[in-house]
């Protein structure tokens, strides 16, 4: 295996992990996932570059009351310093913890 990409993905991992304390940090949450999706983008010059492409799920009733807009600002005001540096591209879903109940009580439901 290369060394190169081990601490490639140990420089990630640090990145991911401080960017879910920073996202903890600022909002009440009540479950968060992060996933690197660098994989997906491998050849683009923002991956080779060592810029992040992440998708990040929050489910937060700091949302409440929020329209899906106000909730993407949110989080890129939170990580505005990370985007302007190694954050390339972040993908959200945004959510309250009532609004999953929701998802998933319709997700057993035949129509």
């Amino acid at each position: 295996m290369n060394p190169t990409h081990n601490i490639i993905c140990i420089i990630m991992d640090k990145r991911i992990i401080a960017i879910k304390e920073r996202l903890e940090g600022d909002i009440n949450i009540v479950s968060i996932d992060i996933e690197d999706q660098g994989y997906m983008h491998k050849g683009h010059t923002a991956h080779t570059e060592g810029k992040m492409h992440i998708w990040v799920e929050i489910v937060s009733d700091d949302f409440i009351d929020m329209n899906p807009i106000q909730r993407h600002q949110l989080i890129y005001t939170i990580l505005s310093e990370e985007l302007e540096d190694d954050l390339h591209a972040i993908s959200l879903n945004l959510m309250t913890s009532s609004e999953l109940d929701n998802s998933h009580n319709h997700a057993g439901e035949k129509k």
